[in-house]
């Protein structure tokens, strides 16, 4: 997947909320690649809510919109949260 966006809240810049990633339904769970939560765009949004994956994410980690990642997700209904991620 490729981190296409990162979303901040506009009362905190610096701490992530979610990100925003380019599905490859190829190489992605068939849950994800098939649920109403992927765009028309193939986009699906993911909530960080851990503070390790909201610093890696920030302006101070080391993933950047357009890196790839491997997001690992635990699905709550329609709701994505992150629980690890990696980079490469």
């Amino acid at each position: 997947m490729r981190l296409k966006n990162i979303y901040y809240k506009s009362t905190d810049v610096i701490t992530p909320t979610s990100i925003r990633l380019e599905i490859d339904s190829s190489n992605s769970d068939s849950d994800i690649s098939s649920s109403e939560n992927v765009d028309s765009n193939g986009y699906l949004s993911i909530n960080l809510d851990s503070s390790k994956l909201q610093y890696l994410f920030s302006i101070y980690g080391k993933v950047t919109v357009g890196d790839k990642v491997v997001m690992v997700c635990s699905k709550n209904g329609t709701t994505y949260t992150a629980v690890d991620a990696i980079d490469y």
